[in-house]
């Protein structure tokens, strides 16, 4: 071989080096870029429709918010015990706290009357602690966004509390309405706020309905005019979950977290990849005998995807397609919906297997549980009218009815319109007659009927998807001095 095969082939090798050793440097050193403002875009499709800044609640809200008094610490832990009966003592200090929030509440109330509860949003929270009053104002203004269904609406609940306690029932109504009202405010189907906050406003004021109805004891005219009340604003709930921007904010998340690539193939970008590498600790018992807590690594190590995990473009078509599949559904029921979900379920499984991502980085939405969480809502509301038909029923009757049936409307009666549909199952709500009392659930998620067996004591949305949402008996505390009738010796709906 002659000279210049050794030189050019010397020089390809020098090439091939300078070009594996700057694709490395780009790779190591590749940052995600702004190209787009998706923040601004969001809220732009955001603002509500007919949008009037004169119809909106944020200024009263965030007046609420400048004038409100934290609880103390004894009325922390009553707050806390929101399924515990309280004594005279502690109702004394809600009493209290209450009165200190009369102005807060004006405001509210005041807000509630408003048409629209919109804000710009601003994601630049993280300057809040650095000297710049613009990123301070900002980050006020996110927090006066949330505020209202995580502290404001439960100023009214603790208002009804109290009022049925002293047997103003009327009063408490009027105030789960108020809690209600600010869970509307923040259904704007175009708003991921709309799903988070209010449907968990919503759910805490029904919440709070069955434990009055459940600790105290209404007459005929209450329980009246709390059905009356309660059917009329779920008749004028238009509300219907939509998923049209929330995709503009898991852009964003992309774009600060990927490395930029002008044809969307940048991966996680090498230098985030620290941030979403998540350590549990777990306890290991060591050579000496004793149990010793170490960190370990769960999920998948985020170096990893930087180098072989999925590409922008890959993401965001994935939530593309999620954000239209639900889009698609409307109002239809889970139940319904039951082999699409199925297969869209494990359509998303097989993607995260083939294009994996860490642990915590929650670029993937989770939209069926909002989308669960709304039709759970559902069946809640349509529950509380039926319980309180119930308990009108044996007002007049001096006993429970057997089935749902002896509810419909008949000469001299009318207690319930229409029977509950369950929207996890293809029938009515599940009821069971007991010896003193009843069970009204519906079989939840799993869409299977466990006979009223719920397996979280909170709030539905807290718990996870196994067993019924049982939604009388209210959770009690002493639940082993009710009577249950066998299963076998339940009368058939």
């Amino acid at each position: 071989m002659n000279t210049s095969f050794w030189i050019l082939l010397a020089l390809g090798m020098v090439l091939t080096i300078a070009a594996i050793v700057t694709k490395a440097i780009q790779f190591f050193t590749a940052e995600p870029k702004v190209t787009v403002d998706y923040l601004a875009e969001y809220n732009k499709i955001s603002k509500p429709d007919g949008f009037d800044p004169n119809d909106n609640a944020y200024e009263l809200y965030k007046k609420a918010y400048e004038v409100y008094v934290r609880p103390s610490e004894e009325v922390k832990e009553t707050l806390n015990g929101w399924h515990e009966d309280i004594n005279e003592t502690q109702k004394a200090a809600l009493q209290e706290w209450l009165g200190k929030n009369a102005e807060c509440m004006k405001y509210l109330e005041e807000g509630n009357k408003k048409k629209f509860f919109w804000a710009e949003l601003d994601m630049r929270v993280d300057a809040w602690e650095k000297d710049d009053s613009k990123a301070k104002e900002d980050g006020k203004n996110n927090d006066i966004m949330s505020w209202p269904a995580r502290t404001g609406a439960r100023i009214f609940e603790q208002r009804a509390r109290v009022a049925a306690m002293d047997g103003y029932f009327d009063e408490a109504l009027t105030a789960l309405m108020e809690c209600w009202k600010i869970g509307e405010h923040y259904s704007n189907p175009k708003l991921l706020l709309g799903i988070r906050g209010g449907l968990s406003v919503k759910e805490r004021a029904l919440e709070v309905a069955f434990r009055i109805l459940d600790s105290s004891k209404l007459d005929v005219n209450d329980l009246r005019l709390w059905q009356e009340s309660w059917q009329k604003t779920f008749d004028e709930n238009k509300y219907r979950p939509s998923f049209e921007t929330d995709r503009l904010i898991w852009y964003g998340y992309i774009q600060k977290n990927f490395a930029y690539h002008p044809k969307g193939k940048g991966r996680l970008a090498w230098k985030k990849a620290k941030e979403f590498d998540h350590f549990d600790d777990c306890s290991s018992i060591g050579k000496d005998g004793k149990i010793h807590e170490v960190w370990k690594r769960t999920g998948i190590n985020p170096r990893y995807c930087c180098l072989f995990g999925p590409t922008s473009n890959k993401v965001k078509r994935l939530i593309d397609y999620i954000c239209e599949h639900y889009e698609k559904y409307g109002d239809e029921t889970p139940w319904f919906c039951y082999y699409s979900e199925q297969k869209f379920q494990r359509e998303i499984e097989e993607w995260k297997v083939k294009h994996p991502l860490p642990k915590m980085m929650y670029i993937i939405p989770d939209l069926s549980r909002f989308w669960l969480s709304y039709h759970r809502l559902k069946a809640k509301s349509d529950a509380l009218i039926t319980v309180i038909a119930l308990l009108r029923f044996k007002a007049d009757q001096g006993h429970y009815p057997k089935n749902l049936e002896m509810l419909r409307p008949r000469e001299g009666f009318r207690y319930l319109e229409k029977l509950p549909q369950d929207p996890f199952s293809e029938g009515p709500l599940a009821y069971h007659w007991l010896v003193d009392d009843f069970e009204l659930y519906s079989v939840g998620p799993d869409f299977n009927d466990d006979e009223g067996k719920r397996t979280h004591d909170g709030y539905p949305f807290s718990g996870d998807n196994k067993g019924d949402d049982v939604f009388w008996p209210p959770f009690r505390l002493n639940r082993e001095n009710i009577k249950f009738m066998p299963s076998k010796d339940r009368p058939k709906p």
